[in-house]
């Protein structure tokens, strides 16, 4: 499984330490900079490139934007999000113009789970991906799968695309639509028109107690031709899988994932989403049987 590999530079040694903590909680792994010299210097030294770069721009010796803008200069390709607690336009028009993407650019305060879902948009494009793709995606915790799902559904109601959350908890769909709420969507609405879709996990793969594949794919295949047929481009769903892991149903969702395509010939496309604790009762052949049957592998 392939972890993540962060830089990370500031000179708020309370700021780096809480990040330190918190990215090790994460299983991430990260290297620390406490100056604008010090981040340059652990570029020069790395033997790969970063997945991600995390510069605050108010580094001491070296304006965070400058420091970026050097990155940049050698490495075009890398990702690089800036911190700053200034939002004026004038400095976001600065970003932009040496090349960072204004979702890279995260006002303080910010929450720590909010850093983690920029570093997944802009290692995986969450938002980038497109209808037909078929997604497998890991997770430390249920806020962390419901903070990514808001982003994923939200350009999903903004492609007309109906959204469906697949959850064993209730919990689980009082925090999406609260969250949803936050956003300034209207859950009401959507709910009211077919647009956002709840499904029990139970009642969706194990109705009877049992995993048939194929009454699961032709499911997945009526309900996007019912999306469709309501003017919608597809369906993309976010479908927790604990479910099977909490009936010990390891095997038949592991023939389940490989029954599907990495690529669909209809208009759908969901984040099969893992916690991590979970995916290490995998074996290696069965994690390597899940990674070859999705798109993109989100670790």
């Amino acid at each position: 499984m392939y972890i993540l590999q962060l830089l990370v530079a500031s000179q708020n040694e309370e700021m780096l330490n809480l990040l330190d903590a918190y990215l090790s909680s994460e299983g991430l792994n990260h290297t620390l900079a406490t100056s604008g010299t010090g981040c340059l210097d652990e570029v020069e030294r790395a033997t790969k490139d970063f997945d991600v770069i995390i510069i605050d721009i108010g580094l001491h010796d070296i304006n965070g934007l400058e420091v970026a803008k050097t990155i940049l200069q050698l490495n075009p390709n890398q990702k690089i999000i800036v911190t700053t607690a200034n939002s004026s336009e004038e400095l976001k028009t600065q970003a932009i113009t040496i090349g960072i993407e204004t979702e890279n650019i995260l006002l303080k305060p910010f929450k720590l789970i909010t850093l983690l879902s920029a570093v997944r948009e802009a290692v995986y494009g969450i938002s980038k991906v497109g209808l037909k793709d078929h997604i497998l995606a890991s997770y430390n915790s249920v806020t962390e799968e419901i903070t990514e799902s808001i982003r994923f559904f939200k350009n999903g109601i903004m492609n007309n695309e109906c959204v469906m959350l697949v959850t064993g908890k209730n919990t689980n769909l009082d925090l999406l639509k609260e969250t949803f709420i936050t956003n300034g969507i209207d859950v009401d609405r959507l709910l009211s028109d077919g647009s956002l879709i709840f499904k029990e996990s139970k009642d969706w793969y194990i109705p009877d107690g049992k995993v048939d594949k194929d009454n699961i794919k032709n499911q997945w295949i009526e309900l996007v031709k019912c999306c469709v047929n309501k003017g919608k481009k597809g369906l993309r769903a976010f479908c927790m899988t604990d479910t099977f892991f909490e009936h010990n149903l390891l095997e038949e969702l592991v023939d389940y994932e490989s029954a599907l395509s990495p690529k669909f010939d209809f208009q759908f496309v969901p984040i099969c989403a893992y916690l991590r604790s979970d995916l290490e009762k995998l074996s290696e052949k069965q994690k390597e049987r899940m990674i070859r049957t999705h798109s993109h592998v989100w670790m």
